[in-house]
């Protein structure tokens, strides 16, 4: 990847891998001036695109906006809920047309990358499933212990528990607590954040509304973490703090 060009990053050389999913790391140096280091999978995708200059411009464009009672999709601004005091992001209580309330970056709405809570998405994909009914599909007749995801009729009471408001209460708690920023690779984008159980949902119970369980992950660290396996015990909040210290992964 030397020499390449992603957005106002030039690679320079190879940095070496982070210890987490042992991706690989480059130093780069930014139009502004500023050098830095960033995973390669982060620079492929366009995740990133400066050393955080170009977010600190669309910041000045957009954060200080007052959105409130203007409409982003099904979402209805209802109030400012927050200033990052890191960057001075600004982030927005949300109203659904479905009912439920979400907080949302500046940005992220005046993009429409976020228009909606999540229902929008799942009733894309349940419509792409409606084209495939009756006989014609390939899961017809496939309910309860016949489906392969059945885990015992366990589904249910963790779906509950995953949609009540307690979770979204642990969730939010989450969330404030780490600044709306991924503890790993310092994303802070509004709508692509996961609250992730340290100890998983399903084996520890009693952990599930602990804060002090939880941690702040963007999408694609939450699934790299997933699908790495470093979901089990040995995970902790003071092994992401010294493994997110080897690599810097600045948001646009």
């Amino acid at each position: 990847m030397t020499g390449e060009v992603y957005g106002k990053l030039t690679v320079i050389s190879r940095a070496g891998s982070s210890n987490v999913g042992r991706v690989a790391t480059w130093n780069c140096q930014c139009e502004c001036g500023n050098l830095c280091v960033v995973r390669g999978t982060c620079l492929r995708s366009g995740h990133t695109k400066s050393c955080g200059c170009l977010q600190k411009e669309i910041a000045t464009k957009t954060h200080m906006k007052d959105l409130t009672e203007q409409r982003f999709g099904r979402l209805l601004v209802v109030g400012l809920s927050g200033k990052d005091g890191k960057n001075g992001s600004l982030y927005w209580k949300c109203a659904c047309d479905c009912g439920n309330i979400v907080i949302v970056r500046s940005d992220a709405l005046i993009s429409g990358r976020c228009e909606s809570c999540g229902c929008l998405n799942r009733e894309c994909a349940s419509e792409r499933m409606s084209h495939q009914s009756g006989a014609d599909n390939h899961m017809y007749g496939r309910t309860g212990s016949k489906h392969p995801n059945w885990q015992g009729g366990i589904t249910p009471e963790h779906s509950i528990i995953r949609n009540s408001f307690a979770m979204k209460s642990w969730r939010k708690a989450v969330f404030e607590r780490d600044s709306f920023t991924c503890q790993l690779c310092g994303d802070d984008n509004g709508g692509n954040l996961n609250a992730h159980h340290i100890k998983p949902f399903a084996l520890y119970p009693e952990l599930r509304f602990d804060v002090d369980n939880g941690l702040t992950l963007c999408e694609s660290c939450h699934i790299d973490i997933h699908r790495n396996g470093r979901c089990k015990n040995e995970f902790t909040s003071s092994t992401v703090a010294r493994e997110a210290g080897r690599f810097v992964c600045f948001a646009p």
